[in-house]
């Protein structure tokens, strides 16, 4: 049975007349060619008669009746269009047979194995010029292993998730899209996500939830092509050896409308299987002329390479910024987890350690990081959250005059459509990741942020990246630390206007200032003041945040989500609480710090029974009436009494 790739729906021999006809009227210039189709087909007895036509029921997207009315050079209407039908001739129709004027499944004008090779040769050309892109699928596939923390299966998820969304849509978007539908399954929210968010959604849900993903000849071989660019592909009946023919790797082919104008449409299977078998000749004269300098071609780099190429041709990409794939598209959607790991000054916890010499300090730091995050440098909470996570970057932590060691978790997020502003299920992922991690390390205070990748106005501005060459240093910080100092003097602010967080790249400058205040007014101005002190190229931006106190922080952990992200903590924090509690006791033992009960405590609650434990504590009365206070809006969303 034929399909209809642009929608994944069988279609049957009354719709494939009916599509066919109406775009070939269209085409002639027909006024109406909405109702002269109904006239045509609509009619029960054209379509008695059409069922007789030899081979007919084979006939896949209707390019040998497209031929039998060239032909016939024929008008409109039932009688015209079984004059056609009666010219297509009997057969399979199978793909390389000559059928009319061309070779079955080829583009127009191709008309013998001649004109193939030519096509070949051509399409070599266009992979020659493209060849900057020939990786795409390698380095897009490794960026998502990576994230997914090395993990086959839920690589393949996401790798199929972005090609449910590509349809129409350029890499940033769609790979905006496919984070939203990922963080959406995690949360355990409803999946509503890419330019056709209710269809869309279904599928993705399908995709993570029933493992019954249905696609199409294009999708099913994205979604293979970025698993084996990243090494994980491992289905058994996938569709590895065949390259993605969309409407520009089609191009790339010579495939046009019947006006010769480049085409628009997707692709029949006879289309598809024409290009597959030319694909073949295309590796082995890749392969035979050491192109690229490599001998290993693989359908998906000629594919993508071809697909630069053509789009450079087409004058749709700058040939500087054509080979833009995942591997760079995701790392503009990461929020940034600030973390440290000395216990902040009002939890009251690991007492002297905060005023320790640095090198004990940074001693404690990498025994933390060993327990939170994996050999990897992944932070161990989000990942077990499901959250696509990248190392974390160590910086220097910045906090009320205090300069310690400090990681820069990296977590992609999606957006709300149309907004720079982070999705809802991204929002409560984040919550919850950096509350626990504030719990277990007894911290005074818990932030995120995002930077969105989008250019905005000037006055719009509220963070801002200083490109340094390197990550943000001890010297640097003291440094903006005084500049802070003088911004409070200046524009008479109670508090420190910049929040100051080391990046990849350099330091990312947050306004904490109250929108309409004076500094917020002025914040390019200042920040650009900055740069020439501290030199950096620096980029503007908007973007979301959160910053909780500790009164505030154990809230954040459930905030208004449903079961699934609690149900992904306790099977993920109870064996770091055990480990935190192990390191404490040692280091405490060592020099002589003073170790808070309650903290203590309460990770041996987590580590023994996860967050059940923990409330199960605070209903006992074992946690003082303070931290209880604090704690039990854990309690919100869930069943209360399954957790006594």
């Amino acid at each position: 049975m034929a399909i209809n790739y642009l929608t994944e729906a069988p279609l049957t021999l009354r719709d494939r007349i009916r599509n066919y006809t109406y775009d070939t009227l269209q085409n002639f210039g027909v006024s109406n060619p909405r109702m002269m189709t109904q006239n045509i087909v609509g009619n029960e007895s054209t379509l008695g008669a059409v069922d007789f036509v030899p081979g007919l029921g084979l006939l896949t997207g209707g390019e040998e009746i497209s031929n039998a009315m060239n032909m016939g050079n024929i008008g409109t209407g039932t009688g015209s269009l079984l004059l056609a039908l009666s010219a297509v001739p009997g057969g399979k129709g199978v793909a390389n047979k000559t059928v009319g004027k061309k070779i079955a499944g080829a583009p127009y004008g191709i008309l013998s194995k001649a004109d193939e090779n030519k096509s070949v040769n051509k399409y070599v050309k266009t992979v020659e010029k493209g060849i900057a892109g020939a990786d795409w699928y390698d380095k897009g596939g490794k960026q998502i292993l990576k994230l997914s923390g090395d993990n086959p299966e839920m690589a393949n998820k996401f790798a199929e998730n972005l090609a449910t969304t590509s349809a129409g849509t350029g890499v940033a978007p769609n790979t905006v899209f496919s984070i939203k539908g990922h963080n959406q399954v995690m949360a355990g929210d409803p999946i509503s996500t890419g330019r056709f968010p209710k269809t869309m959604g279904k599928q993705i849900d399908e995709i993570y939830n029933t493992n019954q993903y249905t696609s199409g000849q294009k999708r099913i071989p994205f979604a293979d092509q970025i698993a084996v660019g990243g090494g994980f592909y491992s289905k058994e009946a996938g569709q590895a050896n065949r390259a993605v023919h969309d409407i520009w790797d089609g191009r790339a082919w010579g495939y046009t409308d019947p006006n010769g104008k480049p085409i628009t449409r997707g692709f029949t299977p006879v289309e598809h299987n024409w290009m597959d078998t030319q694909m073949n000749k295309v590796i082995d004269k890749l392969n035979k002329n050491k192109v690229g300098g490599k001998t290993d071609w693989t359908p998906g780099q000629a594919q993508a390479a071809s697909w630069t190429g053509a789009k450079i041709d087409a004058g749709a990409v700058n040939p500087s910024n054509a080979a833009y794939s995942y591997a760079e598209a995701l790392p503009e959607n990461y929020a940034y987890q600030s973390r440290e790991a000395i216990p902040g000054k009002k939890a009251g916890h690991m007492k002297g350690i905060i005023d320790a010499p640095e090198d004990v300090r940074r001693a404690y730091d990498k025994e933390v990081t060993g327990i939170l995050y994996d050999t990897e440098g992944r932070d161990k909470i989000s990942q077990g959250v499901g959250l696509l996570t990248d190392e974390a970057i160590p910086t220097t932590g910045y906090f009320e005059g205090q300069f310690n060691p400090s990681m820069q978790s990296r977590v992609a997020v999606g957006r709300e459509t149309g907004s720079p502003y982070i999705d809802e299920s991204s929002r409560k992922l984040l919550n919850a990741t950096e509350g626990s991690y504030g719990l277990l390390t007894a911290q005074d205070a818990a932030a995120w942020h995002t930077l969105a990748p989008n250019k905005v106005a000037l006055k719009n501005s509220d963070i801002a990246e200083l490109s340094l060459g390197e990550t943000l240093s001890t010297d640097q910080a003291k440094k903006l630390s005084e500049i802070n100092k003088k911004l409070v003097d200046k524009y008479k602010l109670d508090y420190e206007p910049l929040a100051v967080i080391g990046s990849d790249k350099g330091v990312r400058l947050l306004n904490t200032a109250d929108q309409g205040s004076e500094f917020s007014k002025n914040f390019a101005n200042e920040i650009n003041a900055i740069s020439k002190e501290l030199g950096g190229e620096v980029r503007l931006g908007t973007g979301s945040s959160n910053y909780f106190e500790m009164s505030d922080y154990v809230k954040n952990i459930n905030p208004e989500s449903k079961s699934k992200i609690i149900t992904s903590l306790d099977n993920t924090l109870p064996g770091l609480a055990s480990k935190m509690n192990e390191l404490d006791t040692q280091f405490a033992k060592e020099y002589g710090y003073d170790l808070s009960p309650v903290i203590m405590t309460i990770r041996k609650a987590i580590s023994t029974d996860g967050l059940k434990g923990l409330t199960a504590l605070i209903a006992s009365g074992a946690v003082p009436a303070a931290i209880a206070d604090e704690i039990t809006p854990l309690l919100e969303k869930q069943d209360k009494q399954s957790l006594k």
